[in-house]
This record gives structure tokens, sequence and C-alpha cells, in this order.
């Protein structure tokens, strides 16, 4: 082989180094003209993609995945890149972590396009506002169904305090949580129903004004003796083994009113007393209202029609309901016929709880349309209490008689402590279909600015003893 001098290795390697950096040239040229024609038919997929990661507030991932996911089909298939959410490994971040793979151009896409979304939603807050106490039963109505439609409707979260106490007439507040126009939407619906509370607080403030009280029932069959809360004796009228047959159920024609079960605290008026032991409340409500207007309609038209023959009782039993006035009292009322002796009757009224003797040609027939309203009297227990002794002395009733205005119109409120077991494991106490077991109430006048606790006060005085260690 020839050796080479030093200068011709020089020469030969400066020649050879162009002729190589062209040929990479030539070949990198190539590719890239061969990538461009099959690019113009359809996009390559290769292992150079592209990874982002976007954090978005957890409570608008729903927002971008979208009903069934619907959404994010539709940003993947507008950018051409792959989108899902990072696994949250258990945690409760305030964030979520969206993971966006594709090319720079296509990842670029949609991030910008779930940014354009996040941004398009309306700012949520917070606010408080707040209504009178007597107006929160309104707003929640029956078993939540109120308030539940005014989130809806208004598409905001509503929540409402229920642990204060539901007695008293104070504010109470009420959170929202959505944007602001939803939340102004949302506070106008309140304020329709608080409008509306005190606009029948105002009418039943001028019916019950207008009421006149009604003088203390006579001792019939309502005087009774009680070894406890549950076991009542009659004292003198009735023989010892004889329960008073007050009714628990009416005839088909005619319903009952039911405790509202779903709510913890309930307005009521005393309506009579046998003793602290039992009484009878009405419910105040708007049955208040159409109570004193079915008393008027009855009292117009049994005054006006007195003489007809049509409507004369020839043929009465036990258990029927019939028109009756009450003893110095010239308005007409609904009554269910308790005995019957000759000509003289046992009359129990069954909008009020009380009772009276009256003759047979002294009550009417009862119209049909004067059976619509449910009877109003609700016959109730005391709760947690019972007498010293045997039995509630005169003085404990006329005591309980004054401290609950007794057919006086006052507005008490009242609480059922009584558990009622439905028989498929759940509570009665939280059903809108009570049973038909007495409601044993708490029962607080809250007129003044210290509550009076009827029940205690029982106890204070030295008319009773709790059942139950306090």
């Amino acid at each position: 082989m020839l050796e080479l001098t030093k200068t011709s290795k020089i020469l030969l390697l400066a020649v050879a180094m162009p002729t190589t950096a062209f040929l990479l040239y030539w070949l990198l040229k190539s590719d890239e003209e061969e990538e461009s024609k099959e690019g113009k038919g359809k996009k390559i997929i290769t292992s150079r993609h592209t990874l982002i990661e976007l954090k978005i507030p957890r409570k608008l991932a729903g927002v971008v995945i979208g009903r069934q996911g619907q959404k994010i089909k539709e940003l993947q298939e507008t950018s051409g890149a792959r989108i899902n959410f990072k696994d949250d490994n258990g945690k409760e971040d305030e964030e979520r972590t969206i993971q966006i793979r594709g090319t720079s151009e296509s990842a670029q896409t949609a991030e910008c396009l779930i940014r354009k979304i996040i941004a398009d939603q309306p700012v949520k807050i917070t606010t408080e506002m707040h209504v009178p106490a007597k107006c929160i039963g309104r707003i929640i109505g029956r078993n939540g169904e109120s308030v539940r439609q005014i989130s809806r409707s208004s598409n905001t979260k509503i929540y409402i305090d229920r642990t204060r106490d539901g007695y008293r007439d104070g504010p109470r507040p009420i959170t929202i949580t959505g944007s602001l126009e939803n939340i102004e939407i949302a506070k106008g619906m309140i304020n329709e129903l608080v409008e509306e509370e005190e606009k029948f607080r105002a009418k039943t403030a001028v019916s019950a004004a207008n009421r006149e009280p009604r003088s203390k029932q006579k001792a019939t069959k309502a005087q009774y003796t009680s070894d406890n809360n549950d076991s009542l004796k009659p004292e003198s009228l009735v023989s010892a083994n004889e329960a008073w047959d007050r009714p628990t159920s009416a005839p088909t024609v005619l319903t009952e009113v039911q405790w509202p079960a779903y709510k913890e605290y309930v307005e009521v008026y005393v309506s009579a007393i046998a003793s602290p032991g039992i009484f009878w409340v009405q419910l105040v409500n708007s049955a208040s209202l159409q109570l004193d207007l079915l008393t008027e309609q009855m009292t117009v038209f049994y005054g006006s029609n007195y003489d007809s023959g049509n409507l004369l009782v020839t043929d009465v039993k036990k258990g029927d309901i019939v028109a009756s006035p009450f003893e110095n009292d010239t308005s007409w009322y609904r009554a269910r016929v308790m005995d019957v002796d000759g000509d003289k009757l046992d009359l129990y009224f069954i909008d009020y709880g009380d009772s009276n003797y009256s003759q047979k040609n002294s009550i009417r027939i009862i119209q049909q349309e004067f059976l619509c309203l449910p009877a109003q009297a609700i016959e109730c227990r005391i709760a947690s209490v019972k007498p010293i002794g045997d039995s509630w002395t005169d003085k404990a009733t006329e005591e309980f008689e004054q401290w609950t205005h007794c057919a006086r119109w006052k507005v008490l409120m009242a609480k059922n402590e009584k558990k009622i077991d439905t028989g498929d494991g759940t509570d009665a106490s939280s059903s809108p279909s009570p049973s038909p077991s007495f409601p044993h109430l708490t029962l607080i006048d809250t007129s003044t600015n210290v509550d009076f606790n009827i029940n205690k006060e029982l106890v204070l005085q030295g008319y009773a003893e709790w059942i139950d260690p306090q």
C-alpha cells in the first residue's frame, strides 16, 4: 500500500468532508418532501405528541364532561386531541387535572376551548338573606317541596338552618349559592312567599279577633282522671270500665285533620280542655280562615231556614253529624251525636273539641256542602309530665286553662313529642301521614320576650311531675 505523506492526507480529508455533508443534506431533504406529500392526504400520528395538563375547579368538571360525556366528545372531535381527567387518587382537592394529548396544534386548540368553557361559566357566589321565623314553614313547604321548587327554578342551592329555636319569631338566615342573577331570582321567589305569609297572618289575626270566646264546656263525659298519660278513666258519669267513646275516625263523608308530623313546631289554638292531661287544639293555618267562613255560612243558612221542615231531624242515632248551636251562642256549628237519651242528645263539636247537651228539636240536618272541610279539633295529650297523685286537680285544670288561653284564640307553639312506630322501621314524626295516635304536646307561649313553657310550669307550680327525670 502506498504510504501517504502528511500533506496528502490533509488534502484527501478536505475533499471528503464536503461530500459527506452534501450526502447528509440530500437524505434529510428527501424525508421532508415525502412527509409533505403524505400530509396532504391525512394527519400523521407519530410518537412526537404534546401533553398539556390543565387544572380546573372541581365543581366545573361536570361542565367540561357534559351530560353522559357529550361535551368532552365534542371537544375531542373539534380539536383532534385526546382529553381525559387525571385520576383523583382519593384526594378531595379543590381542583381537578385535565390531561390533553395530541400534536402541538391540536393540544393547544383543546386547551383554548376548555379555557373558554370555564371563562363563560357564571361566577357563583354565596349570600345570606334573613326572613321572619314565622315564614320558614311556608318557604320550606310540605316535606321541603317549596324550597326544592325555588332551587330548581332559580338554579341555586338553598340552605335553611333548622337547628335553631323554630318557635321564636326572630329573623332566620337563608343561605343561597349561585350566580348573582340567579340569586336575585331566588330572593324574589322567597320574598313572594314571605309576603303571602304576612298577608295570611294578618287575615288570621283579624279572624281570631272577631271570634267570640266559647264558654267552658259542660262536665258531661269530659272529666277524667289518669293513672298515666295514656290510660284515661272516667270519674263519675260513666262506669270504671267504660271508655269515653270520642271517635278517632269520622264517617266516610267527613275527614279529620291530621297532625302535621313533618313540622317540628306547629302554631295552634287550644280550643277545649278536659284537664291538663287531655285537651283539643286547632292548627293555625288556612283552614282556620276556612272554618270561620264555614261557621258564618252555616249561621246564615240555618238562621234563615230554622223553621224549614226539610231540615228537622226526625231520626237521630249515635255517630250522626248534625248542625247545632252552642250554648249561649247564636252561631251554628258541626257536631257529632255521642249519645241519645230520648230527645236529649250529647253532642261533640268536631271543630272545637267541646261538648254540649241539646234537645233533638234544636238540631238540624247537616248539608253536604258543610262537610267538605275536615274536622278541625285534634285531641291531644300533655307530654313528659303526669299529675301528682291519681288525677289532675281542679286548680291545675283552671291554671292550665289560663296559661293556654283556652278558646280565646291566642297562638301557642306546640311540639309533638310522641314517637310513633310506623311498623316499617321509620319514625312517623318525619312522615307526612302520621298514625291516629294522639299527639303528645309540649306547649310554649312565645307572646312575651321570655318563653313560657306550660309543661314545665305545671311541674314548677307543684301540679305535675316529670315522667322521666329531667
